[in-house]
């Protein structure tokens, strides 16, 4: 058993990397096929005010079936096409609309995410399964370096307050280093 979410940088410099992933992992949908899995979606936004109960938003999990669902599972019949729509289907932050600097936030958009697992995101998170962070973004944690989580206290906060023991936690963060423009460039 795995919980997948998927945190997808929604600021609007992100449009084409989305669209990238979301034609590029039918051949990730099928690898974990045979697998008892559930990937969510959030975005990194957690400073846009208004947003705080849109879904998507602030660790609230994005609508990804035809129901409702907030989860994508291996019981769907459309699990390739409901995956692209998730990463490329994103709600701009409001404060990208409004020409505002947007703080892209993943690791505390993970956390908000957990804090809610038995409110809105409830019956994502399985106790009894492992759990994958996949963080797609073009920016560091905060963007503006600004009360920005550092990954040992993301990870000792998860170990501490999720009940998510160390060797159940797989993260992937797919992005460009700062300030490496032959990587950004290349892609």
């Amino acid at each position: 058993k795995v919980d997948i979410l998927f945190v997808v940088d929604n600021s609007t410099s992100m449009r084409r990397d989305q669209k990238n992933i979301g034609s590029q992992f039918s051949n990730f949908i099928s690898s974990i096929a045979l697998s008892d899995y559930r990937i969510g979606f959030i975005n990194t936004d957690v400073s846009s005010p208004g947003t705080e109960d849109k879904e998507g938003f602030f660790g609230n999990l994005k609508s990804v079936g035809q129901n409702g669902e907030i989860y994508i599972d291996s019981s769907m019949s459309n699990v390739s096409s409901l995956f692209k729509h998730a990463i490329t289907k994103q709600v701009e932050s409001p404060c990208s609309v409004q020409g505002r600097e947007c703080h892209e936030e993943p690791m505390r958009a993970v956390l908000h995410a957990l804090s809610k697992k038995f409110t809105v995101n409830s019956g994502f998170f399985r106790s009894d399964a492992n759990f994958s962070i996949v963080i797609l973004t073009d920016e560091d944690e905060g963007s503006n370096g600004v009360n920005a989580i550092e990954p040992e206290a993301f990870y000792e906060h998860l170990k501490i307050n999720s009940g998510i023991t160390a060797d159940k936690i797989t993260s992937f963060v797919i992005a460009v280093p700062p300030g490496d423009k032959k990587c950004l460039r290349k892609q």
